[in-house]
């Protein structure tokens, strides 16, 4: 579909997340490969994704309800649930629906049966979910009476090798390992440590935002691609003097006479009220400004005199040319926020393409 209306549109860019799924299985051969879709594939949508990604081995949420989702979607592949499940129904529901839950809490032992397939989670010093190595000796002979079939961990550090907590990590990860004495499948690397630490690969990797063509370490970016061009329209160009202010507070202030664009993209869409004055934005393919205070639905951009911009013309939020790991830095902020802040309000579309330029007038969405 053209980009056109009066609504912000977020194209998906399917092949730039093959391409970065390509580069996680290039740096961890012959591993299997567990692709992160939680909250709705990071914004990118979990049932599109999953069909795209038809080499994954299988496919991680956070949720019982986002796996019987995908299940619903007609998604076959073994779905993996990181948060497990709360109580009897949840559990039931992953027997029912074939989802494959991680166990991180001596409740959920104690509503387990011998049937149901789990991983073990253990924490080795995220704090989050998950059992300690003290505690998995404790309950190492309820443990085993389970269906345990592999057993993971979480890094809080990934994103910095050199960090000393990841050594006492994987330290903690396989002395509970080895307390259990299991023969299962073991999994400890998420996107950062699949980038720098390759011998915790292990048997399984979990690929997440790094699918999506974003990471928190910054010597990746040139390995993985873009897949998210947020567009909004423009709806009114409006000329000021000098002197003349703009939106709530009038906190902005015209130092000379000059052209604005009113853009119809605000935070009710998913495009953050706290970022500041000077956040890029792309006027067709050229750097501009953000200026006022953002609306719910409406944002202004300075245009330079001979920008030809006219209504209902898009303008980029973040794109090929313009990093959403740089506009979530912009708002001192992560680009997981942006991309899974995006709101119904904005119309998804895929396609094939990597470039927004190149999908101008397609069917695809």
């Amino acid at each position: 579909m053209p980009v056109m209306g009066n609504s912000p549109q977020v194209c998906i860019h399917l092949n730039n997340i093959r391409h970065n799924f390509n580069v996680a299985t290039q740096l961890a051969p012959g591993v299997k490969i567990m692709a992160v879709v939680k909250a709705n594939a990071y914004g990118h949508g979990a049932v599109q994704i999953c069909n795209n990604l038809v080499d994954a081995t299988g496919f991680a949420v956070a949720r019982v309800t986002e796996g019987i989702s995908l299940r619903c979607a007609g998604i076959g592949k073994p779905i993996y649930v990181f948060e497990g499940f709360l109580d009897e129904s949840e559990m039931r529901a992953c027997r029912k629906n074939k989802l494959i839950p991680f166990v991180h809490a001596s409740y959920q032992l104690d509503m387990l049966d011998s049937e149901l397939p789990v991983w073990i989670k253990v924490n080795t010093g995220m704090n989050r979910l998950g059992f300690t190595p003290e505690q998995i000796t404790l309950l190492q002979e309820t443990i085993r009476q389970k269906n345990i079939v592999g057993v993971a961990s979480h890094f809080a550090n990934a994103d910095c090798e050199s960090n000393p907590k990841n050594k006492s990590q994987v330290q903690q990860f396989h002395q509970a390992v080895d307390t259990l004495a299991l023969n299962v499948e073991l999994s400890l690397a998420n996107s950062d440590c699949i980038f720098t630490m390759s011998q915790n690969h292990l048997d399984w990797i979990r690929p997440g935002i790094m699918l999506y063509g974003s990471s928190t370490n910054t010597q990746t970016d040139n390995r993985l691609k873009h897949c998210m061009t947020l567009s909004a329209p423009t709806i009114a160009i409006n000329v000021l003097k000098k002197g003349d202010a703009i939106g709530y507070g009038g906190d902005w202030r015209a130092t000379k006479d000059c052209r604005v664009a009113v853009v119809g993209i605000g935070y009710a869409d998913g495009y953050p009220r706290e970022m500041p004055e000077g956040t890029p934005i792309l006027v067709k393919g050229m750097r501009r400004r953000l200026v006022g205070r953002i609306s719910m639905d409406m944002l202004f951009v300075e245009l330079e005199w001979d920008d030809e911009l006219s209504p209902g013309e898009h303008v980029t939020l973040w794109g090929e040319d313009l990093s959403i790991d740089e506009i979530a830095a912009c708002a001192n902020s992560i680009a997981y926020t942006l991309m899974t802040g995006l709101t119904e309000r904005v119309e998804r579309f895929y396609t094939l393409d990597s470039t927004l330029d190149n999908i101008l007038g397609s069917d695809i969405g």
